[in-house]
């Protein structure tokens, strides 16, 4: 049974939460079902529940169903309608029934294009489809390698840096050159003067941490192009340093280290001007104390060290709290996004957040690209506190109650002798040594008093003290029962529109923070419930104060508390994951076993090519999708290039047909020669060989030039993308990469947004396109054509 305090908790809770939706301020998506409260004022279910206010209410909404009672129930707006499940739309198997095209539509019915373009016109949009791309830019389409059925996919996990989040990439890895510099400052090394140059490193190259050069690779891991720190490499090095046959392996990492992700620019663009400097000698004869020369007196060394810099430079939080203090400085909103979500929600496809980024972060900057992008938040002018600092404040203020099987014997024995002053004894107490909570409830028992002063009228008169400060300082004073309140996204959007959203929360099934990919995919990795406690003063404080009921207080409170008493997450052990709450680590088996699908059934879309995608694919099977922030320059300088590319065409068929016409030349000169020694030569013979010696000297000058002219081709072809390494999908003119190759081979679908699928409806079948053939050229037909195909085999 609950205790007295947890019943005027849960009461406290119930008015908040009132007057939270009286203001207009409480989020609107699957509305908080208090029956616990209304009803008996505890859920047989209820161990360690958390009844959560303001922007966390309806996230945590309990699973264990109910009707809501008057005093809590939440306004339903546009999101919660949309999100309905008993709605025909949301079910996938409905809306695509054959049972809803009579024999008649089907006899009348045509394939050809006029009479899909004439059901377009009827349905009065015929130009959103007038190409398969969306708003016709081919930047923005969804590219395909293996064919994907969305109707098959249930659940879709997302990433969110560089996937769902698009950072300003040139303002973010500045900052992260800057963070990492700085830090190998601090261990004496002489970087003064270097500066980050945009453009130097891309992803998909690989860094050779033996020689200290970055190289191009193709798809069969032959090296294509490289510099040696910011030197570019001679094709007569290259073919001196990976000619004979060496070919990269990215699964030898002692050597090898392939940039998978936009994260890696400023690691990779510090350690190549550092090698310039261990090079020049300047790194170990200007670097100072505390630098140690024999940790980075060669190449593989210096690399460790640059990308511990780049590391700490993130782990440090230096980075990610200038992010936080101006979000809108290091990312670009995408206005598509929220709608392609809910589309997918309304589907009836469950959504999962799986980051590796941890959680205060994570809540930061998904509120801030979904909930105050999307005009949610509304700042009052005349308040003493800003709405968002208010907010967190709201959701901080959620009521940890816990069952009493929840705490450990020793705990609640000890409380009990306390009150009643007489020794606590336990024979099956283990002493407990680990943990601060456990050491924090040790100094609870040897202090303890043996009384309770305070009233269950005074705690409920401080409860309902500081939920009106709270309205109060949101600006929304409470309205008669009766009045609607205001709440955000109630009606009277276009359908095509997103409604705003209250809580980012409302669109994911379960959120995954500090992931630990990919060993979240292969591991088995324990995972810990994220529960944002109530803020506490410091226990010191309220025994000074008098307070009685500090010792009252469950194990999750103290432990929320930090060296200010401010909120901060806590982490409970459990063992399988819900749908509706937030979890630090776990597994990939875990979010299958919480949904009940099969691994066909899964769609994972990331920005990392080997954590995200790689791993996905192979060890869970997963169906994969990877955001390459890149494809939108990539896609469009191809576009550009289309008449140079055709030009280049022309010029290497003259070259082949040159060089064709080379060696026959050189063979019958072979020939020749080879006659020459056995037997005379007759006078044809001689005139022949006569002839082919003028012919290849003209031959070989039409050769050269046209070799300049490709050349020249070739610069201007890949300036369109970077200057330093052209496209990230092309190794050379018409070999692909190693990058495309791992994109290829891993990824069924990629695109450069995540907005990009609302063109394509969660209901869409990407088809892969036809694979080309060595033996299936394009002029296989004009060559063929008039031939008689048997006899050519006689």
């Amino acid at each position: 049974m609950p205790t007295t305090r947890q019943h005027v908790l849960l009461g406290a809770a119930l008015i908040c939460g009132e007057a939270l939706l009286t203001a207009g301020l409480a989020p609107a998506a699957r509305p908080l079902q208090p029956h616990a409260a209304a009803s008996k004022g505890w859920h047989p279910r209820g161990r360690g529940r958390v009844v959560s206010l303001g922007a966390g209410t309806d996230w945590r909404a309990s699973p264990g169903g109910g009707s809501s009672s008057s005093s809590g129930e939440a306004v339903e707006s546009s999101v919660e309608k949309e999100l309905k499940a008993d709605e025909p739309f949301a079910n996938p198997a409905n809306v695509l029934d054959p049972a809803a095209c009579s024999e008649d539509l089907f006899q009348d019915a045509m394939s050809s294009d006029e009479d899909v373009e004439a059901l377009m016109r009827e349905s009065g949009f015929p130009d959103a489809l007038r190409t398969p791309y969306p708003n016709g830019d081919p930047t923005m389409g969804v590219f395909c390698s293996r064919t994907l059925n969305l109707r098959n996919i249930e659940v879709v996990g997302y990433d969110m840096d560089y996937t769902l989040v698009r950072y300003k990439v040139s303002e973010w890895e500045e900052r992260a050159y800057h963070y990492a510099k700085e830090w190998l400052c601090e261990k004496g090394f002489y970087v003064s003067g270097l500066q980050f140059k945009m453009g130097l490193v891309c992803r998909g190259l690989v860094v050779d941490k033996v020689e200290g050069n970055l190289l191009k690779v193709d798809r069969f891991g032959y090296v294509r192009d490289a510099t040696h720190g910011t030197r570019r490499l001679t094709q007569a090095t290259l073919a001196k340093l990976y000619g004979s046959g060496v070919a990269v392996d990215l699964r030898d990492k002692e050597r090898w280290s392939f940039l998978n992700t936009l994260f890696s620019v400023s690691e990779a663009t510090i350690y190549l001007q550092l090698v310039d400097r261990l090079d020049d000698g300047s790194l170990l004869e200007k670097s100072a104390p505390p630098f140690e020369a024999f940790k980075c007196n060669d190449y593989y060394k210096l690399f460790g060290a640059t990308s511990k810099a780049v590391f700490r430079a993130h782990v440090t939080s230096k980075l990610k709290s200038e992010v936080l203090r101006n979000p809108g400085q290091f990312i670009e909103i995408d206005p598509g996004l929220v709608r392609t979500l809910l589309d997918q929600r309304l589907a009836g496809k469950k959504l999962a957040l799986i980051t590796n980024s941890d959680w205060p972060y994570t809540e930061r900057i998904m509120r801030y690209i979904i909930t105050e992008q999307q005009g949610e938040e509304e700042g009052g002018s005349s308040s003493s506190c800003s709405t968002s600092s208010v907010r967190h404040r709201v959701v901080s203020l959620a009521i940890v109650t816990s069952a009493n099987n929840d705490r450990p014997q020793t705990c609640k024995k000890a409380h009990a002798a306390a009150r009643h002053g007489r020794q606590a004894r336990s024979r099956n107490a283990p002493e407990r040594s680990q943990g601060r909570g456990n050491k924090v409830t040790r100094n609870i028992l040897a202090e303890a008093t043996l009384t309770r002063r305070r009233k269950r009228e005074n705690l409920t008169h401080s409860v309902r003290t500081q939920c009106a400060r709270v309205c109060e300082c949101l600006g929304g004073a409470r309205q008669k029962r009766g009045g609607a309140p205001k709440v955000a996204g109630t009606g009277g959007e276009k359908w095509g529109a997103a409604p705003k959203i209250s809580d980012w929360r409302a669109l994911f099934d379960v959120v995954v923070v500090s992931a630990r990919k990919p060993d979240f995919f292969t591991g088995n990795l324990p995972v810990y419930e994220v529960v944002e406690a109530p803020p506490v003063r410091s226990l010191s404080s309220r025994v000074n104060a008098g307070d009685d009921d500090a010792y009252e207080c469950s194990d999750l409170e103290l432990l929320a508390e930090d060296a200010d008493g401010v909120c901060t997450p806590v982490l409970r052990e459990v063992f399988k994951m819900e749908e509706g709450k937030v979890y630090s680590g776990g597994t990939a088996r875990m979010v299958e076993k919480l949904f009940k699908v099969g691994r066909e059934a899964i769609l994972f879309v990331g920005d990392h090519v080997f954590a995200d995608v790689t791993i996905a694919k192979e060890t869970t099977r997963w169906r994969t999708l990877l955001v390459l922030q890149e494809l939108e320059e990539e896609v469009d300088g191809l576009a550009r290039s289309h008449k140079i590319r055709e030009e280049l065409k022309v010029l290497l068929r003259r070259k082949d047909r040159a060089a064709d016409f080379m060696n026959h030349l050189l063979t019958i000169l072979v020939r020749i020669d080879h006659a020459a020694e056995h037997r005379g030569l007759e006078a044809e013979e001689e005139e022949e060989r006569r002839r082919s010696e003028e012919l290849k000297p003209r031959v070989l000058a039409v050769m050269r030039k046209l070799d300049d002219d490709i050349q020249t081709l070739l610069e201007e072809y890949n300036q369109n993308v970077n200057e330093n390494w052209g496209y990230l999908s092309r190794a050379g003119f018409s070999d692909k990469s190693h990058l495309m190759r791992q994109i290829e081979k891993y990824a069924d679908v990629y695109t450069s947004r995540v907005s990009n699928l609302l063109r394509y409806t969660p209901f869409a079948y990407f088809r892969a396109g036809q694979q080309s053939l060595a033996h299936d050229g394009e002029d296989l037909a004009a060559h063929l054509e008039g031939l008689d195909l048997r006899s050519l085999g006689k």
